[in-house]
């Protein structure tokens, strides 16, 4: 105990303490970035998938047919047998022993005669199941029937472009039979019963869902959410005739608690002939090790991890130099008071600490910022650019810097001072 309680004493004097009260602090800031963004780009959408999936071994099925935009009534035909035999497909697992449920969508592109110069929103025939997988509704609610007696159809709206849009209004849509074309495939008018402000965070499910990780198969455009019936069923089957890539190219098979390994195999090689499919617990082990390379690549954390850094270690080597050299003496000679001089150290370094967090806002809300984090996951961008998430943590990260400083300084002034030296300062 003797040697240990003189190893400490040398060591509270010593640059080596700085250096590792440095060291854990800039660990400390590394991992809570880490850690916000594992939970703001994958948990988050993890748990809404974890929702509607019953099983643990719920697979996710991808077609690695190619798409090819058509250029003869040739391939038409192609895509059109391609798109049927998907079709067939679901409905083959569906009749498998184990199987719960196939969660399975068909989009469409729509264009609204109300708002012509928006276009580019996406159509969803949207079951129970996956309403388990939105957030929740910012305003109004889910509806029970897809179908309305006037002849309307419900939707419940994602997105930003549907801010303002009333509950209860009423929006004609048309849907073309391919993006680019002007043959109308068909029109109808849906009743909006709810709007969600974020883009669906859902799985696509369709020819941009063919990522094996998860922060690449989650729908993040405006979507109108419409309910399965008839008259869309129908649509579906026409579309499948025109537009490519859009149906039912991906899917999930959840499975119920008491399927067999051997069923589970049975779905499994089914699927594999025409495509691959993996269970949702290895695309989460993909997509966490994605993320950290994600995140090690992304510009954002890395240069704030370094002037953060920098500012601490700054700090914490001037206070270890005003107590190795007893500086603040001389600061006691100039009528400085002992609340005058931790003022004079926190002062200085909670500007360098400001100037370091106003660089960082205004890093984290550029252009660059953005285009980075969109490498990650692509989050809903309203201008003018502004993450309030990063800009609070960057705040918050300052705020801690300062306190550390502070405490530090305080902690430096309150020590017993060597015997007799404020006396001979005094004199």
């Amino acid at each position: 105990m003797k040697r240990i309680s003189l190893w400490w004493q040398n060591l509270k004097g010593s640059i080596l303490l700085d250096l590792l009260l440095l060291f854990v602090i800039t660990v400390s800031i590394f991992s809570l970035s880490n850690a916000w963004g594992a939970y703001r780009y994958v948990d988050l959408a993890n748990e809404k998938v974890n929702v509607a999936l019953e099983s643990d071994q719920a697979l996710y099925y991808m077609d690695f047919s190619d798409i090819i935009p058509p250029a003869t009534a040739e391939d038409v035909a192609k895509i059109t047998a391609g798109n049927q035999a998907r079709y067939e497909l679901i409905q083959t697992v569906e009749q498998m022993s184990g199987v719960r449920s196939v969660l399975a969508n068909y989009s469409m592109r729509v264009s609204s005669f109300n708002s012509p110069e928006m276009l580019g929103w996406t159509a969803m025939l949207c079951s129970t199941d996956y309403q388990k997988l939105f957030p929740e509704l910012n305003r109004g609610e889910w509806f029970d029937q897809a179908e309305n007696e006037d002849g309307t159809f419900n939707a419940v709206l994602c997105g930003e472009d549907f801010y303002d849009v009333p509950i209860g209004s009423t929006m004609d849509l048309v849907v073309y039979e391919d993006e680019g074309t002007d043959s109308v495939l068909n029109a109808f008018t849906i009743r909006v019963c709810g709007v969600i402000y974020s883009p669906a965070f859902i799985p696509t499910l369709g020819a941009s869902g063919t990522s094996l990780t998860t922060p690449n198969f989650y729908l993040t455009v405006p979507t109108v959410l419409l309910g399965k019936c008839d008259t869309f069923e129908m649509l579906m089957q026409r579309g499948m005739d025109f537009q490519y890539g859009s149906a039912l190219k991906n899917f999930f098979v959840d499975f119920t608690a008491d399927a067999t390994p051997e069923q589970i195999q049975a779905v499994q090689d089914l699927l594999s002939q025409t495509g691959g499919c993996l269970t949702f617990a290895e695309i989460q082990q993909d997509s966490a090790e994605y993320l950290d390379n994600s995140l090690k690549g992304s510009i954002v954390i890395p240069i704030f991890y370094v002037v953060v850094s920098f500012v601490a270690f700054f700090s914490i080597t001037i206070l270890s130099v005003f107590r190795r050299t007893r500086t603040y003496a001389v600061y006691y000679l100039l009528g400085y008071s002992k609340r005058r001089i931790v003022w004079s150290v926190t002062s200085h370094t909670g500007i360098l600490i400001l100037l370091a967090a106003g660089i960082n806002l205004i890093y984290v809300n550029s252009y660059y910022a953005w285009v980075a984090m969109d490498w990650i996951q692509p989050d809903p961008v309203s201008p003018p650019y502004f993450d309030a998430a990063s800009s609070w943590l960057v705040v918050g990260i300052a705020f801690f810097m300062f306190a550390v400083t502070l405490a530090a300084a305080i902690g430096v002034l309150r020590k017993k001072s060597p015997s007799g030296f404020w006396q001979t300062s005094k004199e």
